[in-house]
């Protein structure tokens, strides 16, 4: 039988009815995650491909550095390494793919003029510009089938979410790096 919806497969009580509930200490953290994958993998369409497929030939650390540069002035390398949490080889080898594809120019950084920063190109203020409607579209899909007071109560939980799934600085980490 194949499955069409996350409430057809995921649903504890579509699948008690059914007779294929496997055990009733069913994981609420795997049906939410196998919900998100569900949402993730099927809420593109073919004019999506067609529109944004540009960005898929991109890392996730690629688009967020491109963010980073287009939306910050005199940045350090330094600086972009603490936000986005990477090794600086991993930094090197990013910032000279997107070089290589004229994303990206590193500049002597006005803030020291000893270190570098980094600038968008016009292929980088494109693909930005690209990357901006494609979340404010995918924004509006999400939004669409809720009414204010659920936007809301969605965009509180994502934020209560984000602060348990992403790492955060220990103090005691931040107080060592002084």
């Amino acid at each position: 039988m194949r499955y069409q919806t996350y409430n057809e497969l995921y649903d504890v009580r579509t699948l008690r009815k059914r007779g294929e509930l496997v055990s009733n200490n069913v994981d609420i953290g795997y049906s939410v995650a196998s919900m998100w994958l569900d949402i993730l993998m099927r809420s593109s369409t073919a004019d999506d491909a067609g529109k944004y497929g540009q960005l898929s030939n991109h890392t996730p650390t690629e688009i967020n550095l491109i963010l980073l540069v287009g939306n910050t002035r005199n940045m350090l390398l330094r600086e972009f390494l603490e936000i986005l949490k990477i090794p600086k080889s991993t930094l090197t080898s990013i910032i000279n793919r997107l070089e290589k594809k004229e994303y990206i120019n590193r500049v002597i950084n006005q803030r020291d003029k000893r270190s570098f920063g980094l600038q968008l190109t016009e292929r980088g203020k494109q693909f930005m510009e690209l990357y901006t409607a494609y979340q404010k579209e995918m924004g509006s899909k999400i939004l669409r089938g809720l009414n204010t007071e659920e936007q809301q109560r969605l965009l509180y939980l994502l934020n209560k979410i984000s602060a348990c799934v992403i790492p955060q600085k220990i103090e005691s980490e931040e107080n060592n790096n002084d």
